[in-house]
């Protein structure tokens, strides 16, 4: 699965430190696509990859205001 964030508003180090507390549900990698930070996602269980997906761009978004 893959996760895409425009770079103009969000941070890369909100990205990686959300990746760092998720470590423990799957797999991530980060990369910079012009325009966009994209986030790999691998071994994810695929009964809550959607739900995985939410809870990461939700903390995402905490961090954003933190």
């Amino acid at each position: 699965m893959q996760l895409k964030y425009n770079k103009a508003i969000y941070k890369k180090s909100a990205l990686e430190k959300t990746a760092r507390e998720f470590k423990h549900l799957a797999e991530f990698e980060i990369n910079q696509i012009k325009n966009y930070y994209t986030v790999n996602v691998d071994k994810v269980d695929k009964n809550s990859a959607g739900l995985l997906a939410d809870e990461f761009s939700n903390y995402v978004l905490y961090l954003m205001n933190t």
